[in-house]
């Protein structure tokens, strides 16, 4: 972490992604994996002071990302894991086609339980899809897989992830990644993923509205 610190501050560079333990993919991870969720959680709480302190001397801000079969899968986690951490050191990156796959909620809920530790947000979008396979054992069951697609066409409704960054006043950046179909034509993806999300956000309301809900009176 140091040597990749020091690369990236001779580049003028702020922050820097870092490797969370890895937790479980899938089913059969999950069936290997020897530690506990919570030893696997407190070996990367007691690494936090090192990083902390490789921040202060680097200037360099580290950031978990929400990613499915990690440790901060969800922002409930990844809050927990760094509770008592100044974001001015560490931060996260918001995935909501992440956790769509695992750690899922409401946008505005994962935006609000980042608080100041959210960092940026990656734009990508997904769907579920039927693999035409089936595990036959022990128990023969369906397999699903899921595809990246282009952003208005996922399970992420970005009008929604918008409205929870501004209610936030989020003010960050937000990263392209991962959203082209396959062709020639990615070029023309962009600019419309870019388009779309503009749009997103010039519609996007600024703060709840009224009539509000009753559920919890």
């Amino acid at each position: 972490m140091r040597r990749y610190a020091d690369m990236v501050s001779s580049a003028g560079g702020k922050a820097l992604r870092v490797t969370h333990p890895w937790v479980a993919w899938n089913y059969n991870e999950s069936l290997h994996l020897k530690e506990t969720w919570r030893e696997i959680f407190e070996l990367a709480r007691g690494a936090l002071p090192d990083v902390v302190e490789l921040s202060k001397q680097s200037g360099i801000r580290f950031l978990l990302e929400l990613h499915a079969g990690g440790l901060t899968a969800s922002s409930l986690s990844a809050a927990r894991l760094l509770e008592g951490v100044d974001p001015r050191h560490m931060g996260v990156i918001y995935d909501p086609a992440n956790t769509v796959l695992e750690g899922n909620m409401r946008p505005r809920c994962e935006v609000e339980t980042l608080g100041a530790h959210l960092a940026y947000v990656h734009a990508k979008n997904l769907i579920h899809v039927l693999s035409g396979k089936f595990h036959d054992q022990p128990v023969r069951r369906l397999q699903w897989e899921f595809k990246h697609v282009h952003l208005p066409c996922g399970l992420v409704d970005y009008l929604e992830v918008f409205f929870a960054l501004k209610a936030s006043g989020f003010n960050g950046w937000i990263s392209s990644e991962e959203y082209f179909m396959e062709g020639n034509d990615q070029y023309e993806q962009l600019q419309d993923g870019i388009r779309f999300l503009k749009e997103c956000e010039r519609h996007a309301p600024e703060r709840p509205q009224e009539p509000y809900t009753t559920f919890n009176e």
